[in-house]
């Protein structure tokens, strides 16, 4: 392709063309009754290791009892996150 071919005419904008990429993030967060928010981003999908290391992180910084709420998702009921 010779350079003349890849300038646009005279008065309009050149473009350019490029390929999309998908980026995606995924969060896990809690919310206090004080209104504290602690969370988490993740790429992929939410797995029982990364539950059980939220979870882990949540009990350490409160430092008392913790009642979950949880929405049944599948991850909820692993092996691990039970145990």
């Amino acid at each position: 392709m010779s350079a003349a071919a890849a300038t646009p005419p005279r008065g309009q904008t050149s473009v350019r063309r490029v390929p999309a990429r998908r980026h995606s993030a995924s969060m896990i967060s809690t919310l206090t009754n004080q209104g504290k928010v602690r969370f988490m981003l993740f790429r992929r999908a939410l797995d029982a290791r990364r539950l059980i290391r939220f979870l882990a992180r949540l009990i350490r910084d409160a430092g008392r009892k913790v009642f979950l709420i949880l929405d049944n998702l599948k991850v909820h009921h692993a092996k691990p996150v039970r145990a």
